[in-house]
């Protein structure tokens, strides 16, 4: 293996010898430790809602994606950890295995674009689930098509860095060629940023239509628009991946990029579970009996529409009257009435109409 001395320039190196000491391990622990709590706890939350919907688990495909996401995130996390030990954090002069350090590099290439496409996935299944729309509908699938091209090549375009892929880390290799990081970069992030927004912005459109208040049309929206943080990290990264590709101390200079993507991935987790924990939303509602206008115990909002997921949809006709059901759509209506039922001779009848002793009830439902 040839020297890693022989990538930098004299004066490039002994700058990294004067900071020789320095290190970023203490940022790299503290990072992945809270993302790994955090993504357990987003998931978590996300199957006890679904729990709490029917009664007892029953998971659909929105739900096994994000399963397999935060998989991802775990081995992803898990890697960068086990880094630490072959100079992940550090200048290029304290790396004693560059092969195993590129490596890290690799798996984290390949794991990261899979936890994100699948979040992506998530949501898109979830979207499909729930609007009725069959414009919609085949929106969701070449959005999904797109996204599964995204990822193929994201995974490719990471892993196979040089050809052969000794030529990473070992420069006495003359055969072959390798593809600029820059290049990569911005390829994949960009398309990366894109399908964020499409999916992001795909709902508004039918929720506004939902016969809701504004308060609730703009609670169910900014469920949806917790992605927005996503974009905004993706943004971020994109110039902390260009500088880490142009400095050949991809140890020292990847960090505040592969940070940031760790917290990409976090967060994604929750703007994929956000609409399904419309139940955990009502229990806590009505356990701090809290006197909400919005979705809640008393229904109306996010609790109700994405109570069931995969079963559920949001109607965009008219209301209908209490006990009338439509088809599998839900209605939002703000209009209710309590009334108390007395049980006569097997028949249910209004608390005032048995006060005179009468008989006559109505049938079982």
């Amino acid at each position: 293996m040839a020297d890693p001395q022989q990538m930098f320039d004299k004066e490039r190196w002994e700058s990294m010898l004067r900071h020789i000491d320095d290190t970023r391990e203490q940022t790299i622990i503290a990072v992945c430790s809270l993302a790994i709590v955090l993504s357990l706890s987003f998931l978590g939350l996300r199957l006890y809602s679904r729990r709490l919907a029917l009664g007892y688990l029953k998971l659909d495909w929105s739900d096994w994606l994000c399963i397999g996401s935060v998989f991802c995130t775990m081995v992803v996390t898990i890697d960068m950890l086990v880094g630490i030990k072959y100079g992940l954090g550090r200048h290029m002069p304290a790396v004693k295995d560059l092969r195993s350090l590129y490596l890290i590099l690799i798996i984290a290439n390949a794991t990261h674009p899979s936890a994100m496409a699948g979040l992506k996935l998530s949501l898109l299944v979830l979207y499909y689930s729930i609007f009725p729309s069959r414009r919609f509908r085949w929106c969701c699938i070449a959005m999904g098509i797109f996204v599964m091209l995204w990822v193929i090549a994201s995974m490719v375009s990471g892993v196979a860095l040089c050809i052969p892929i000794q030529k990473l880390w070992d420069s006495s290799v003359t055969t072959g060629f390798c593809v600029p990081l820059i290049t990569i970069g911005l390829a994949t992030t960009a398309s990366h940023i894109f399908t964020d927004i499409a999916i992001l912005l795909m709902p508004v459109p039918l929720v506004v239509k939902l016969h809701t208040s504004r308060d609730r049309k703009v609670l169910i929206i900014s469920t949806f628009m917790v992605g927005g943080l996503v974009c905004a990290i993706s943004i971020a990264r994109l110039p902390l991946w260009m500088n880490s590709g142009s400095g050949g101390d991809f140890g020292w200079d990847n960090i505040p990029g592969g940070m940031l993507a760790v917290a990409e991935i976090t967060i994604s987790t929750l703007a994929a579970s956000a609409p399904v924990y419309g139940p955990l939303i009502s229990q806590v509602c009505r356990k701090s009996k809290a006197n909400l206008s919005g979705p809640g115990a008393n229904g109306g909002g996010i609790a109700d529409v994405f109570t069931q997921g995969s079963k559920a949809e949001a109607t965009r006709g008219p209301p209908v009257a209490p006990g009338r059901f439509t088809g599998r759509s839900i209605t939002v209506t703000d209009e209710f009435e309590l009334h108390t039922y007395h049980n006569v001779q097997g028949g249910w009848r209004p608390l005032s109409d048995t006060s005179d002793g009468g008989t006559d009830g109505l049938s079982p439902g």
